[in-house]
């Protein structure tokens, strides 16, 4: 498009007459704060998602800029490695304004658009950038940096969006055809609905920089509105989509910044550089409700095309995975793509593939490696990534990763689901407990008669620190660290340059054997690591040497730099835990508290961010991982033997118990494990618990119909009323007998009057339901013997001790003539017992006695 330079003063005059004096476009000048390339690993910040009705919002950052803006150069560096890690999360639009430099040529080329999104937005001073309408660069941060739009993208991108948006194109010969489809996924916000739709080129190079900012390369370089600034008004309901279809002449080349009568060297752009973005826009608030992005220079994978050689594999087979790659764009051209296992730039398939060059719409099968099931049962997802960063040119980064979900199953896989009657950090009372768990077969094949076993711990303070996890990388290198990043400049090895090993030989630096590249943002990633559930003391630390490029024109401002990052999702967000610039001059120990983590699963990542400049410095030298933690002393309570499962076919579960008296008050921690050989997951073989014992509560387990029970504590809450009322409606009556009076006394929670109205440690009670049901004890544990005194006849007794002791030893000393304990399954619920059988803890008993005036010491 060819334009009179006098149409452009006039356009200027008439916008400063407005107030806003475009001629001297006001520049920011760097504030006092100094700011430093960093970048996230993956793909969201440290925001949560606003969960919900709608979809993942895609995010607009439109810049406005100029080509004689020196403070604009270093913006369009940290705007442009910004939108590189958020690659598929932003949308982006870049306007050229009409100052401080006069004739910037691309802003020349289309300059009346351009003008009114100023005007639109009120912009006044450069760099500067607005974020989905509604937030922007101002004051001092409009020196743009990296973690400025960090923050700004966040706070957008935890909105869930009431749109989906998708855009298609086709190119003629001087013609082409943008498809932009809405659909109201939720509720329809009110407001006035435009759809705009820019079309840019993607990259603009001139042989030298043409204005004062130093400048020559200019990304997303705005050309025009489709059909213009104005948009289409969007008329909406939910669950409708609305189907847009635009024209527009394909612009060929960048207008030159020399006036008429000059030479006239216009900057000419290849087509398949051309690229769309579209956004949905209130007129009244201007906020952006979802953005997308097309581009024409276009190779792509498709989750439809990934392809396995089996769907359904069984644990321990190799699944080979193929992908059918696509060009989309208009030239030929060709990227190297890369499969991961449950996470982006996770565990590696194989290699980085190449497919070669792939003209116009041809497609190419490319095998990406074969992946081992041993010892990974379970659902997992595929990632496949077509990665443009090897010499390649891959504009459109909407599309290049693929996904598809894939479920292992185990053969032969047994273990613990579920601990009982225990979860995790609840307070029980103490009683005779049935403890264990449910063990299942998680497998395919129907297995039993595999050993069950259980332990008691009962858990005290933190004692001394413990190496939770340490790599001093002296062992071989394994999958289970990996790397991710456009110059994959991680190596691990022995260095050869650089300050060598903090101890041993090995270490994961970037480079090993020189300095490190430009232009990276290469993550070092850790294994997933369980951290334990301790409440302080767990702390991430390794040592490291860095030395990075430090720049500094008129402002400092730093270049390069290694960020340290953590995540507890998976990657679905990223904690920024610090950053590293300069150097350090020497191996250090750098220690972080991530208590705040605890019994949470973590991985870590090294990165290193740099610019487009070599850099005559090595880099990052990372040794001695460690991860340790104030961790609780565990004192051994109780065993038993093992016990022997049943047969069990593929999903079906067997609650499997032990009976344990808990009589000590404070943290306890159960294990219950299942160790069969052949398992092809042991992950699942060992369960834990850990849970409270409240001291002074004793509790007893009753099922239906008459059970005869006791309090072994001495109680400090005796009105019967208040110790059944938590659970008076399953109870039908309590009975207590008195040989002195030769009566019945009872207590039932549906009378106002009743004959029993308290209870104490050295009754025998009956206590009647129709339901499973328990009673509540709440006292203290007797510290000295307790008398009971025996009439002559029968006598309900209570056992006031929390150590079971056998009849003989029990009632030594005491002239008896039967004694008869519980059993629903006797005559009236009793048995006779012998010498040999167990006196216990909340069981009550009838003693028959013909020698009158007798006591019974028991003993605590």
């Amino acid at each position: 498009m060819r334009m009179n330079h006098r149409k452009v003063w006039a356009s200027i005059i008439v916008v400063a007459m407005l107030g806003i004096a475009f001629v001297g476009l006001a520049t920011e000048t760097q504030n006092n704060n100094t700011e430093y390339f960093d970048g996230s690993p993956f793909d969201t910040p440290t925001t949560e998602k606003t969960r919900g009705p709608g979809v993942e919002r895609v995010v607009l950052l439109e810049r406005f800029t100029n080509y004689g803006c020196p403070p604009c150069a270093p913006a369009s560096e940290s705007e442009e490695m910004f939108t590189d890690d958020y690659h598929g999360k932003v949308a982006v639009v870049k306007y050229h304004c009409p100052g401080p430099q006069p004739l910037d040529p691309m802003y020349i080329t289309n300059d009346a658009p351009q003008l009114g999104r100023i005007n639109y937005y009120g912009i006044s001073t450069i760099p500067h950038i607005v974020v989905d309408g509604v937030d922007r660069t101002t004051g001092q941060f409009a020196i743009i940096k990296w973690n400025t739009l960090y923050r700004m993208y966040g706070a957008r991108a935890a909105i869930m969006s009431p749109f989906s948006i998708s855009i298609n194109a086709e190119l003629g010969a001087t013609m082409g055809t943008v498809f932009v489809n809405v659909t109201a996924e939720d509720a329809v916000p009110g407001g006035i609905l435009k759809v705009r739709t820019v079309l840019w080129f993607s990259s603009v190079d001139y042989p030298s920089a043409p204005g004062n900012s130093g400048e020559s390369h200019f990304e997303n370089v705005f050309m025009d509105f489709i059909p213009n600034s104005s948009g289409n008004t969007l008329t909406i309901s939910q669950g409708q989509t609305v189907n847009f279809v635009e024209t527009f002449t394909i612009p060929t080349e960048i207008r030159s910044n020399i006036p008429d009568g000059g030479d006239d060297p216009a900057i000419l752009v290849d087509r398949s550089q051309l690229g769309i973005t579209a956004f949905v826009q209130d007129d009244g608030s201007s906020e952006v409700h979802q953005a997308g992005m097309f581009s024409f220079g276009d190779v792509a994978v498709e989750a439809t095309d990934i392809m396995l050689t089996s769907s359904t594999p069984n644990e321990g087979d190799i699944v080979g995975v193929s992908v059918r790659v696509t060009n989309y764009g208009e030239d030929t051209e060709g990227v190297y793509v890369r499969g991961y296992i449950d996470q982006l730039g996770g565990k590696p398939i194989g290699p980085h593939i190449p497919t070669g060059a792939l003209t116009k719409g041809q497609k190419k099968l490319v095998g990406l490696g074969a992946w081992d099931t041993a010892g990974q049962p379970g659902d997992h997802k595929l990632y496949v990534m077509a990665d443009s960063t090897f010499d390649m040119t891959e504009n459109d980064e909407f599309n290049n990763v693929a996904t598809k979900d894939i479920s292992v199953t185990s053969v032969i896989d047994v273990g613990i689901d579920q601990t009982y009657p225990f979860s995790s950090m609840m307070l029980y009372p103490m009683s005779n407990y049935s403890v264990g768990g449910f063990v299942k077969n998680f497998g395919q094949n129907a297995i039993g008669n595999f050993d069950v076993g259980i332990e008691l711990y009962q858990v005290g303070p933190p004692d001394v620190s413990t190496q939770v996890q340490f790599d001093d990388f002296e062992g071989s290198v394994t999958v289970s660290w990996s790397q991710r990043g456009p110059r994959n400049s991680w190596e691990f090895g022995s260095p050869t340059v650089g300050p060598g090993a903090y101890s041993g030989v090995n270490v994961w630096a970037t480079e090993l054997s020189g300095t490190y590249p430009s232009v990276a943002h290469d993550w070092l990633m850790t294994p997933i690591f369980n951290l334990p559930s301790a409440s302080s003391g767990i702390t991430l630390s390794f040592y490291h040497y860095y030395e990075f490029d430090t720049r500094t024109p008129s402002f400092t401002y730093y270049y390069d730099c290694g960020n340290l990052w953590l995540t507890i999702d998976e990657g679905i967000t990223w904690i920024h835990l610090d950053h590293f610039i300069d150097a350090n001059g020497a191996y250090t120990l750098e220690t972080y508290d991530i208590t705040q983590y605890a019994g949470q699963s973590i991985r870590v990542a090294f990165e290193l961010a740099s610019d487009r400049y070599a850099s005559a410095n090595l880099g990052w030298f990372i040794d001695d991982f460690e991860i340790s933690a104030m961790l609780p002393t565990e004192t051994f309570v109780w065993n038993t033997t093992t016990q022997l499962s049943s047969i069990l076919s593929s999903g079906e579960s067997e609650l499997m118990t032990w009976k344990h008296k808990i009589i000590t008050g404070g943290t306890h921690k159960l294990y219950m494990w299942t160790p069969l050989g052949g398992d092809m997951n042991p992950t699942n073989d060992m369960l834990s618990v850990t849970f409270d014992i409240d001291p002074t509560k004793w509790r007893n387990m009753i099922g239906p119909g008459s059970t005869l029970m006791s309090s072994p504590l001495a109680l400090t809450e005796t009105d019967i009323g208040n110790i059944v009322a938590p659970v008076s409606s399953t109870i039908t009556q309590v009975r207590t007998y008195s040989t002195i009076l030769d009566e019945w006394s009872a207590y039932m929670p549906y009378k106002p009057v009743n004959s029993l109205a308290t209870v104490d440690h050295k009754m025998g009670m009956w206590v009647t339901t129709d339901t499973d049901t328990y009673v509540d004890f709440t006292g203290t544990i007797p510290g000295v013997n307790v008398d009971i005194a025996l009439e002559e006849g029968w006598n309900l007794v209570g056992y006031p001790s929390m150590t079971d002791r056998t009849v003989a030893d029990a009632l030594m000393g005491i002239a008896y003539d039967r004694i008869e304990g519980y059993d629903p399954a006797g005559p009236y619920n009793l048995r006779q017992m012998t010498d040999t059988d167990w006196i216990t803890s909340g069981q009550a008993y009838w003693i028959l006695v013909s020698t009158p005036g007798q006591t019974w010491s028991v003993g605590a």
